[in-house]
């Protein structure tokens, strides 16, 4: 092998030696290899990783999606408080998030902290007037608290919205059946089933069937 040849050898041996620690150092790197994980934990080692080496080249938004990200992997993990934390920073990160609101909504559901919940799910219906979802999430809040004339106005709106709305359609006679309207929860029950709501042996079906 002549000098040349010696000297192509050992660049593409050093070039080697250097890329591993290039792609560790790397947001993206960490980013996809969270993106592409299917395991919660690794996702959230892979997330943190992404977080500790972002730059303001990468961007707002992508900062902000990394918070969400790893919000979710720590609900898949049961790790509720960190969860909140993520959306939270999200949130602060980008005062628009609308999805944060939702899911930092539905932690605080969980953890019965009703009012924190409701203020998410309005912050979230504020910035997306159409969203249906946040509708029905808000409604069952209010239906926890016995506000059920609140609850039915929010389900209405979710079906309004989203026609077919089988789990709104369920909600909402859940509280017409508590408010004692039988009849308006029998319409109802059988409208969710109709749209594809799976109903076990509760309360739902035995008043179908009357």
């Amino acid at each position: 092998m002549n000098l040349l040849g010696i000297l192509f050898v050992g660049t593409v041996v050093g070039l080697n030696l250097l890329l591993p620690s290039l792609k560790d150092d790397n947001f993206d790197y960490w980013f996809k290899k969270a993106v592409n994980s299917n395991s919660p934990l690794v996702k959230i080692e892979c997330y943190t990783e992404a977080i500790k080496l972002y730059k303001d080249s990468v961007g707002t938004e992508k900062r902000v999606e990394t918070y969400y990200n790893r919000g979710l992997a720590y609900i898949s993990s049961n790790l509720y408080d960190d969860a909140i934390s993520d959306f939270t920073k999200a949130i602060a990160l980008n005062p628009k998030y609308v999805k944060a609101y939702v899911q930092r909504g539905n932690i605080y559901y969980y953890k019965l902290m009703y009012k924190e919940s409701i203020d998410d799910y309005t912050a979230a219906i504020e910035l997306k007037p159409d969203f249906a979802g946040a509708y029905n999430n808000r409604g069952i809040a209010y239906d926890d608290i016995k506000l059920y004339d609140k609850a039915i106005n929010d389900y209405s709106k979710a079906i309004m919205l989203k026609p077919g709305y089988a789990n709104a359609y369920h909600n909402r006679g859940i509280t017409y059946y508590k408010k004692k309207q039988f009849d308006k929860a029998r319409t109802d029950f059988t409208k969710a089933g109709k749209y594809g709501y799976i109903y076990s042996q509760n309360v739902s079906k035995k008043i179908i069937n009357e």
